[in-house]
């Protein structure tokens, strides 16, 4: 017979949420053999990442996100490494970071200064699939930049040229 994977004979194998009484598990034995065993409870809720602190802190208080935060941000929004010291200094000189800076008259908002609908043309947010009303929104403003950087590099940013 051939190798099959766990989840086709679950009873072959010691789920990780189930022990032994003693909390030892011996892996000579079928998990049929400690069972009922003991539930082991689940961890608690996580407590909220660096992008969601970040998020809460810049809507409740205002302000810049540190560059710690914006890497967090970069990661989350799916920026490649090799993009984040120019991603960095990009969204850096066109909002301080700051999540709700708004530019070029209004037309451009959040940290990459993204332009939207009401700018006179569609805007990226549309085309990328994200909703507008997010565009304050880190993680929204900075996946927002990565799509328009997929399609067209750095050119819709006066501080990359």
């Amino acid at each position: 017979m051939s190798h099959q994977p766990a989840a086709l004979f679950p009873s072959a194998y010691l789920p990780p949420w189930v022990a032994s009484e003693d909390h030892f598990v011996d892996t000579n034995k079928m998990v049929d053999d400690y069972h009922p065993g003991v539930t082991i409870e689940p961890p608690p809720t996580p407590t909220p990442t660096i992008v969601e602190q970040a998020t809460a802190r810049a809507a409740s208080q205002g302000g810049s996100l540190t560059e710690a935060e914006m890497v967090a941000v970069l990661y989350s929004a799916g920026w490649p490494e090799e993009l984040h010291s120019q991603a960095l200094a990009v969204s850096y000189c066109e909002s301080r970071w700051s999540p709700y800076a708004v530019g070029d008259g209004g037309r451009s908002l959040g940290l990459f200064q993204m332009q939207w609908s009401g700018a006179g043309w569609r805007g990226w947010f549309i085309p990328a699939g994200e909703d507008e009303a997010m565009a304050h929104d880190p993680v929204v403003n900075a996946r927002t930049a990565w799509w328009a950087y997929q399609r067209s590099g750095w050119a819709p940013w006066s501080c990359a040229r």
